[in-house]
């Protein structure tokens, strides 16, 4: 028997649900992870960068979205990759959250409906599977230029665009603008929230900060201290005492 999106041809990272509980409000900022994730909710409205949302498909963000919720939430999340992403979205939006009523195709009130009717995640993300495969399988996709690109700076963020583009025989502003409309954010963009992914792991290892800074490539500590603070909207000390 197939797990969960293996019949979806690499188009879903992995599913997981999700439950807080909590006796007052939470709120968190949430930095941006150089990927696209469907937010199922089995009911809570969410408060994203202040606006209600219930289930929703995030952006490619540049920058941490402050969520929110009155202290119970609980439902399911879909991490897709950027081909994934291309397929749904067509272009996913940079700093924007589409709400998951306005993808064509997608019936929200059914899809929550179906996997509330069952009672293990395994057949919930079944559900999903069936009701999102179609979409994912028949989307515009991605192209194979674009994707070496992503998979060369998912390995090494810090590898130079201009570098990948002459590799490609492509003009660096037609990488730039192809990648943005396939992706949905540059390339420097992306290889930027990679980095700082790559680093914010080390720092919550607690991996000493000047060590994070030098072995991630930034250029001086200054360097990290801003563009981490940037990403997380916390300073480095402050996310690794947390």
């Amino acid at each position: 028997m197939a797990r969960p999106g293996e019949r979806l041809g690499g188009s879903v990272i992995r599913y997981q649900g999700w439950w807080e509980e909590s006796v007052g409000p939470i709120s968190r900022w949430e930095s941006p992870t150089g990927g696209v994730s469907i937010i199922v909710s089995f009911g809570p409205t969410l408060l994203v960068d202040g606006s209600p949302f219930r289930s929703f498909v995030t952006g490619m963000y540049d920058r941490p979205a402050l969520t929110e919720h009155d202290g119970v939430g609980f439902g399911a999340q879909v991490d897709l990759t950027s081909a994934g992403a291309r397929s749904l979205l067509g272009t996913p939006n940079q700093n924007g959250i589409v709400a998951l009523e306005d993808v064509p195709g997608v019936e929200v009130d059914r899809i929550v409906n179906r996997m509330l009717s069952v009672s293990s995640n395994a057949a919930r993300f079944a559900v999903l599977d069936q009701e999102l495969g179609p979409l994912l399988r028949d989307g515009p996709g991605m192209s194979e230029e674009v994707a070496w690109v992503e998979r060369r700076l998912r390995h090494q963020p810090n590898t130079r665009v201009g570098l990948l583009a002459a590799e490609l025989g492509w003009s660096r502003a037609r990488l730039v603008e192809r990648f943005r409309r396939e992706v949905g954010l540059p390339p420097k963009t992306l290889a930027r929230i990679l980095r700082f992914q790559q680093a914010a792991r080390r720092v919550a290892e607690g991996v000493s900060l000047a060590d994070v800074a030098a072995e991630s490539g930034y250029s001086d500590q200054a360097h990290f201290t801003r563009d981490f603070h940037a990403l997380s909207a916390r300073a480095p000390r402050e996310f690794q005492a947390s």
